[in-house]
């Protein structure tokens, strides 16, 4: 597949909120970090397979009649492994579970559940009668009965979703009962703290409701959307949401959306990172369901998917995009220039995402458009490579600890280079080192 590119031109954008703190890696899907930029496109990189078939085929009794996800895949913390809730179908609906160590090769845990022995000792179930599991891991939570957090559907049942609590993610103690219109897919993000957001579809209109504590919720809210989707994935980075609304069927598909949780918009390039259908035999030829969030896996972001082709039953695959990859700002032949809108330095060193056989120079200037000393282009030592996390070097070196708490633009020069995404680092031992 082709990228796709939104031609360069000047970017201006009034700057009204006070300016944001990069420590997360900032992504240019939302322009309102670009205050201009000159003979640099932004370009949307499409999702390639990372199998030629699934990873997680129907296999056991009570997958008969299937399996989707509209479910959730998290890492655990530490460098643990990847670990999936998905439903299968047969003549009920269950809550499965399953891990891996690369994304790729998944296997079914037997959790040994006392109230599930008629299945057998290697069952997977871990909730019966229920589907479309929005499962994340809570932090910030000082009850470790409540560390795992779970939003879901009931099975057979309209208008209702139910929440439930769980120190490990396998055993689940019930939490409430809400109120919410459809049967569709979920997804959830959010902790202690900082609040919760969870998105429910009905058949023709999607759904917000938050709340503070996960046990309270607000009334559900329809989401002011053109063309109301199947479901919608989360994607954090930092502070900043991005929403992966997909349709279903034969045709469907996946959109890009910023400014979440409550004023989605498309980004100002077309917004279809990836449309299915390209797995081995056309197995995912029919969408029927995605996660609720991609993860990151090895340099990667996996966003698990599941798809059937006419007479097959549902099963799991995976695509994905180099870790925060999905939009790049690349400069061509010709180097090109971008610059940042204000940005608060929290760290102490710049790192960016790129992918660039020519060349990248950065130079740091604060808000009057005058370069720092020792910090301009010409002083940058230029990066030419490949790196998720590449230091930036000026002909001082890469501290920039002195600017802590100031505020600064960035003066990207790109040539023949793709830069992903960058961020304000703290150095190496220092909290909340990524």
């Amino acid at each position: 597949m082709t990228a796709i590119l939104l031609a360069a031109a000047v970017v201006v954008r009034a700057q009204v909120a006070p300016p944001p703190s990069a420590t997360a890696p900032q992504l240019f899907i939302d322009q309102s970090l670009i205050q201009y930029r000159e003979g640099v496109d932004l370009v949307m990189h499409p999702a390639q397979n990372r199998t030629l078939g699934p990873v997680l085929r129907p296999q056991m009794p009570w997958e008969a009649r299937g399996l989707s996800m509209g479910g959730s895949v998290m890492r655990e913390p530490g460098g643990g492994p990847l670990r999936m809730w998905y439903t299968a179908h047969a003549e009920t609906d269950r809550i499965c579970h399953a891990v891996s160590s690369d994304g790729l090769d998944w296997r079914r845990s037997p959790l040994g559940q006392p109230q599930l022995a008629s299945h057998g000792e290697g069952t997977s179930i871990v909730l019966e009668g229920a589907r479309f599991p929005g499962v994340l891991r809570d932090e910030g939570d000082p009850e470790p009965a409540r560390r795992y957090k779970m939003i879901c559907r009931p099975a057979g049942s309209a208008g209702r979703c139910l929440t439930f609590a769980s120190a490990d993610g396998l055993r689940w103690e019930p939490a409430g009962v809400l109120d919410v219109p459809g049967t569709g897919p979920l997804s959830v993000t959010g902790g202690t703290g900082e609040g919760f957001v969870a998105f429910a579809s009905a058949d023709d209109r999607l759904y917000r409701l938050s709340s503070l504590d996960f046990a309270a919720w607000t009334a559900p809210e329809a989401v002011d959307l053109s063309d109301a989707p199947a479901g919608i994935g989360l994607w954090r980075v930092g502070r900043a949401l991005f929403g992966l609304p997909w349709w279903g069927g034969a045709s469907g598909r996946v959109d890009l959306l910023t400014g979440g949780p409550t004023l989605w918009r498309e980004p100002g390039f077309d917004p279809s990172p990836w449309s299915p259908g390209a797995g081995e035999d056309g197995w995912d030829a029919t969408l029927l369901g995605l996660a609720g969030a991609p993860v990151r896996c090895g340099g990667s972001l996996l966003w698990y998917y599941s798809a059937a082709t006419t007479g097959t039953r549902g099963a799991i695959g995976v695509v994905g995009w180099r870790e925060e990859g999905l939009v790049s700002a690349r400069g061509g032949h010709r180097p090109g220039v971008l610059l940042t809108t204000s940005l608060v330095v929290a760290g102490d060193r710049l790192e960016i995402n790129a992918f660039a056989p020519g060349g990248v120079r950065v130079q740091v200037e604060n808000d009057r458009g005058q370069a720092l000393a020792g910090l301009s282009s010409e002083d940058c030592v230029p990066f030419s490579g490949d790196s998720l996390c590449h230091p930036v070097q000026w002909a001082a070196g890469g501290d920039l600890s002195r600017l802590r708490g100031h505020s600064v633009r960035l003066l990207f020069t790109l040539y023949e280079a793709d830069l992903f995404s960058f961020r304000f680092a703290r150095a190496e031992g220092a909290p909340g080192v990524r």
